[in-house]
């Protein structure tokens, strides 16, 4: 699946294939993943908040044209536009920071090119990825890229880094989200430091990063394959102070009504069916 990507065309036409990071880049990457037609094809990308960075690449008849999508605050649809492969690199909460040398909130709702971020060195890598003859090509030059600018001497590493990751690991694991002041306290910072580490690499502030937990908690619900719980029991489940308070962050969110975000996603279950029989 190419990160939430809709095809307008038969879905049979389309393979995508997901592929595992390296050791070197585990703790980092989530996953690789590219997506292949046998003619240009015309996609739409489609993306929740998910408190995560994505390295997305077009591949046509042109050319490869790479950029980094930033954590997002606001549901994001758009074409992306005729093309014959895509590879999205999805990186780990707070795992995208090492490669892009500047603090995540500078990408954070934006689209900006790898040759912005990367000089020279983005313009090498689209290069290399246009010609590349296979999606395992293509995955390996990303990943070599990838690599090569982890051990290079231009490695962003804020110094609360560590306590970041730390912090995202600790909200994973709770069935209640924190308070902010809880959270600072319990990974040893003020809540101004614990900020300003958020916004570094993760993108936001931990307040706005628990939100957006809250958020994936409740689609995570939404996205089962079981009927759905009443209104209620999910925002109750997902840690909202009340339904009215979940729809409303649904709403602001997403820009639908919780009604129509589910219908949206029970949509996009049948599409993935469709191209994974």
């Amino acid at each position: 699946m190419l990160a939430r990507a809709v095809t307008t065309m038969l879905f049979s036409v389309l393979t995508t294939r997901a592929f595992a990071p390296p050791r070197a880049l585990a703790r980092f990457v989530e996953c690789v993943r590219v997506i292949d037609a046998p003619e240009l094809a015309r996609l739409r990308y489609e993306r929740l908040p998910d408190g995560k960075t994505e390295l997305v690449v077009r591949i046509d008849g042109r050319g490869a044209d790479a950029g980094a999508m930033g954590t997002r605050t606001r549901a994001v649809s758009k074409d992306a536009g005729p093309l014959a492969s895509a590879v999205v690199v999805r990186f780990r909460a707070a795992g995208a920071y090492p490669f892009f040398g500047m603090p995540m909130s500078e990408l954070t709702d934006r689209h900006t090119s790898i040759e912005t971020l990367w000089g020279g060195s983005g313009r090498a890598l689209e290069d290399a990825l246009a010609g590349a003859r296979s999606g395992e090509a293509r995955v390996r030059v990303m990943l070599s890229a990838l690599e090569a600018r982890l051990a290079s001497d231009r490695v962003f590493e804020p110094a609360a880094a560590a306590t970041v990751r730390r912090a995202t690991r600790t909200i994973a694991a709770m069935e209640t989200l924190p308070r902010v002041d809880a959270l600072a306290a319990h990974v040893g910072l003020s809540e101004r430091q614990l900020r300003r580490a958020f916004d570094a690499v993760i993108g936001v502030g931990p307040k706005h990063y628990l939100r957006i937990v809250r958020f994936q908690r409740a689609i995570a619900m939404l996205r089962a394959d079981v009927p759905r719980p009443p209104w209620g029991v999910i925002a109750r489940d997902a840690g909202y102070f009340d339904q009215a308070h979940m729809i409303a962050e649904l709403r602001e969110m997403t820009g639908r009504a919780p009604s129509e975000l589910a219908r949206r996603l029970a949509e996009r279950r049948r599409e993935l069916a469709l191209r994974n029989p």
